[in-house]
């Protein structure tokens, strides 16, 4: 899929506007590698009400239910933290969710390639993540909300998405493993959200606009 859902979204609001993308990107040069299993679903990002983690609680609760052994990190911090771990808690899933707190990004590529998928559960409008460009960056399988720029991260089956908030349907993918497929055979598909690819945009956006 090629970077468009979020113009799209963006030109319906702002009509009467230019608009010109550059998105995110990461140094996919700047990579640790790990020997660690992918044994983890993982959250990471801001732990806050907008972002969904309530609902991807929710739902690997439904997951457990059927396998007991899943695990569930959730790294990050924020304001909704203390109410997730209660909720974490009253499900009875103390052994089965691990809250780590805040990372430094300059850690998380181990924390990336210890999951057997990231999962973005956003139940607003988001603009294409950082989160899910590092999943890219770390070949990890992502499973994400489909709103916003979220879904023109998803290609080449490297992901699957959900709808907003649909609790049930986050489970059902969640435990059919098989789909878990990290097809990055050829990373230069995901030239788009580079560093070199970032800086170039800039280049010919300013040229452009300065020659206007």
């Amino acid at each position: 899929m090629c970077i468009n859902n979020i113009n799209k979204i963006y030109k319906k609001t702002f009509p009467n506007k230019d608009i010109i993308q550059v998105p995110n990107f990461e140094d996919f040069q700047l990579i640790k590698k790990y020997k660690v299993n992918r044994k983890y679903f993982t959250y990471i990002g801001r732990v806050e009400k907008e972002k969904g983690i309530e609902m991807l609680i929710k739902s690997f609760f439904l997951v457990v239910k059927v396998k007991p052994e899943e695990k569930l990190q959730i790294i990050g911090s924020g304001t909704y933290l203390n109410y997730l771990k209660k909720l974490s808690l009253k499900l009875n899933l103390k052994k089965n969710i691990i809250f780590r707190g805040y990372i430094e990004n300059n850690k998380l590529d181990k924390y990336y390639q210890m999951s057997k998928a990231v999962i973005i559960p956003s139940i607003i409008l988001e603009n294409i993540t950082l989160v899910g460009i590092e999943a890219i960056k770390n070949k990890t399988f992502i499973i994400a909300s489909n709103i916003g720029g979220i879904p023109d991260l998803i290609k080449n089956n490297n992901g699957i998405l959900f709808e907003p908030n649909n609790i049930n349907q986050l489970a059902k993918i969640m435990l059919d493993e098989k789909k878990f497929k990290n097809n990055y055979d050829n990373i230069k598909d995901y030239k788009m959200y580079s560093k070199e690819y970032k800086y170039a945009r800039l280049m010919e956006v300013y040229n452009q606009k300065i020659n206007e």
